[in-house]
């Protein structure tokens, strides 16, 4: 469960409210009075610009904290995937934070990653999890690394020959978050044509829901 929460959970910016000033007649202020409660507001708003900045300072250090403590659960996880039931929910999570993965955890997490999906009983999500979190960081921070995409995008490109319309609703809104990271990153025209004839082929075989999904990935390739 905490493992699921971790995966699912929001790192979102906390905005400070304006507090609101009480209205008063400055008609009946004098000019003294006046520049002295101009001068008070000014303090007030310096104040609560620099508590602002000292929240944002400390809730980004907050957020780099707990992003550290969550990678290394799930980077946890991936090295013992032969022996644990929380791998779905790992792999799904970087694949939800894939463009916040510090660039020192690249290396090891691509051993992981290729490891997995080279797993003969790896569930379709689990796999396409992968695929998505490989392509997004290549789109990210790993853009200048040196990694041959061609072995993930052949499984993905297998891994669509094995929906059928039992596959769950969610596997395939995976499958979109996958191909989507896929777009990202230059992939030659004929393999990208490949992928489309491979899409729009399967389709044919699915429920209207589910061919509705790939078709719609399909146009977005062309």
């Amino acid at each position: 469960a905490v493992v699921s929460t971790q995966s699912t959970g929001e790192l979102t910016e906390v905005k400070r409210e304006k507090a609101e000033e009480k209205l008063v007649d400055t008609a009946t202020l004098s000019k003294k009075q006046r520049k002295h409660r101009k001068e008070q507001a000014k303090v007030r708003q310096e104040l609560l610009e620099a508590e602002a900045t000292e929240s944002k300072k400390k809730l980004y250090r907050l957020q780099s904290e707990s992003l550290d403590h969550i990678f290394v659960t799930f980077f946890r996880i991936l090295k013992q995937y032969h022996n644990t039931p929380l791998l779905p929910s790992a792999l799904k999570g970087l694949s939800k934070f894939a463009k916040l993965i510090n660039v020192d955890f690249f290396t090891d997490l691509f051993e992981c990653l290729k490891n997995i999906t080279r797993e003969e009983d790896l569930e379709l999500a689990d796999s396409l999890n992968c695929i998505s979190t490989i392509f997004t960081i290549l789109t990210g921070q790993g853009s200048v690394l040196d990694v041959d995409i061609g072995e993930f995008y052949s499984l993905l490109y297998q891994n669509i020959l094995l929906l059928t319309p039992s596959t769950p609703l969610s596997t395939f809104r995976t499958l979109r978050h996958t191909l989507t990271a896929t777009i990202q990153r230059k992939v030659p025209l004929a393999a990208q044509m490949a992928m489309v004839k491979r899409l729009c082929t399967v389709s044919l075989s699915l429920s209207p829901v589910q061919a509705h999904c790939l078709t719609c990935e399909a146009r977005k390739l062309i």
